[in-house]
């Protein structure tokens, strides 16, 4: 299945989401939830936390998130880390923080938006996905409000997309992508590549379209020696998977561009029809909350932001998981919950460099920002890139079932 009906998602993309949007805008303004308040309704603000101090700048985050849904193993690690970061940090800003839950559907996200905003929020931290979270960026950008996302890849979050509101913590799609690339040629030293690629959401199109141009760089036009496509919402690969299998020579790898869980069921498809070759999927395959589905899988990678398992390079980073550990009783289920708390790192240097909490203050401030220390590296903004486009990644590999870290890379393009 996929992120909800694909036919949701298209309605929104080709203008449905807008008149969505119109609707909301007239209207009126379990450990890893430990924290988080949830209703009944669609898309209701769930309560605030966050102590009052006597902090010269007061700065509400409202996250509109997937509190519940596929969403939720991205969106409430996200939110929980952000927490953390609030707890561990000075209190000047003074965080505070309101949720709407939009339950991981499209047609709840511009109400959920409204929520957060009706309830003071001065940034707006959207779902972790273009697909499912652009209402929510439209909502902001026509109030003036600063968008955040933790994690949508795509660079259409942003002015070419979005607007000047929205930017991302995220590594943008072709920056993963020729992380992957690079890794793949260099360090594995493999020269062939077959493209399985999933086509319902945005992200995966830059990702394939940047890691082709990657790729055939490296190892030429004759290193993807196929391309193949199929929908989240396909039940069966076996025609993909048989034409794999009749290929004359193995690939080396299979670059595998979907995500979970339809990406893990197109996993299990691969090995049980044969395919032993290994397979590297993009950033949303990480964690490790679906790999019981695919039983002892071994030979998979893929890129994060920061390894989850105790072995991160960066010592720092393991004492974050533990405390994560700690407060929520287990470790994040992705490393994109990392971003959550180097957002809060980038907003409070925003704030600095604006003197002020206020949102269109912020949005200015924004991408003047540059080299600013994160937990997952320095990260810098331009007016035309809302996203960083050159800090180094992880590439995290399983092996019998059991994740582990493998390789930094820093991208070259």
């Amino acid at each position: 299945m996929g992120f909800e009906d694909a036919t949701t998602r298209r309605a929104f993309v080709r203008g449905g989401g807008r008149l969505a949007l119109t609707a909301a805008l007239g209207g009126v303004g379990a450990n890893l939830l430990a924290g988080c308040g949830s209703d009944s309704g669609e898309a209701g603000a769930t309560g605030a936390t966050g102590a009052a101090t006597t902090a010269a700048t007061a700065l509400k985050l409202g996250f509109a998130i997937g509190e519940s849904g596929l969403m939720q193993p991205f969106d409430v690690s996200a939110m929980n880390m952000a927490r953390l970061a609030i707890g561990d940090g000075p209190s000047d800003p003074a965080f505070s923080t309101t949720v709407s839950d939009t339950k991981s559907k499209v047609a709840n996200a511009a109400r959920a938006a409204v929520d957060v905003l009706s309830a003071g929020a001065d940034v707006v931290v959207a779902t972790s996905d273009y697909d499912l979270g652009a209402p929510i960026g439209l909502t902001c950008q026509q109030r003036g409000v600063l968008a955040m996302s933790p994690s949508a890849a795509t660079t259409k979050w942003g002015p070419t997309g979005i607007g000047d509101v929205a930017f991302t913590m995220s590594n943008c799609a072709p920056a993963q992508a020729a992380c992957v690339a690079q890794w793949a040629f260099e360090q594995m030293r493999w020269r062939s590549c077959y493209v399985l690629w999933d086509t319902s959401i945005a992200y995966q199109t830059d990702f394939k379209a940047a890691f082709e141009q990657e790729w055939t760089k490296r190892a030429g036009r004759a290193g993807i020696v196929g391309i193949d496509t199929f929908s989240a919402n396909d039940a069966s690969i076996a025609t993909q998977v048989s034409t794999i299998g009749r290929l004359a020579s193995p690939p080396d790898f299979i670059m595998l561009i979907c995500y979970p869980p339809p990406a893990a069921t197109a996993l299990r498809q691969l090995r049980s029809g044969g395919v032993g070759v290994p397979v590297v999927g993009g950033i949303s395959m990480g964690g490790d909350y679906w790999l019981k589905t695919v039983p002892n899988l071994s030979d998979f990678y893929n890129p994060a932001y920061a390894s989850l398992w105790g072995d991160d390079p960066n010592p720092r980073v393991n004492q974050l998981v533990e405390a994560y550990k700690t407060k929520y009783g287990e470790v994040p289920l992705v490393s994109d919950a990392f971003l959550g708390y180097a957002m809060v790192e980038v907003l409070r240097a925003a704030a600095l460099k604006a003197k002020s909490g206020d949102s269109k203050a912020l949005v200015a401030a924004m991408p003047t920002l540059s080299d600013v220390d994160t937990i997952v590296g320095k990260t810098s903004f331009t007016a035309e890139q809302h996203y960083p486009a050159t800090r180094p990644m992880i590439i995290e590999g399983v092996q019998g079932g059991r994740r582990t870290f493998v390789a930094t890379v820093a991208p070259e393009s």
